[in-house]
């Protein structure tokens, strides 16, 4: 029996590059596995941040497009991100604290009948 598709909505850009960065993560430690499921599940539901042409249409990109174009990560610092502060890690952890923010309003929401 074959797998139900994911509802298709519109994914956010901070929630697509926190797939992308987790993925990059992944691929750099003993999980990579884990990220080359990863990343066929994300290129299968597109979802990877898109890229904008000069008329401003959307266009799909794949996992290794967006490696090749994001030189700055490459997978020996993905592996030490907390350890080194340059660029890539500083908009790891800004993507996080975004993701993380966003999580915690919702559950206080969710949750603000219990306390």
């Amino acid at each position: 029996m074959a797998e139900p598709s994911p509802a298709r909505r519109p994914v956010p850009l901070i929630e697509s590059e926190l797939y992308f960065l987790i993925a990059r993560y992944l691929s750099a430690g003993p999980c990579r596995r884990a990220a080359q499921v990863l990343v066929q599940e994300l290129e299968q539901y597109q979802l990877l941040p898109k890229r904008l042409d000069w008329e401003g249409n959307e266009h799909s990109r794949s996992y290794e497009e967006l490696t090749l174009q994001d030189s700055a990560l490459e997978p020996e610092s993905a592996s030490s991100t907390v350890l080194s502060l340059d660029s890539c890690n500083l908009k790891i952890l800004t993507v996080l604290a975004e993701h993380f923010c966003k999580l915690l309003f919702y559950v206080c929401i969710e949750f603000s009948e219990f306390f």
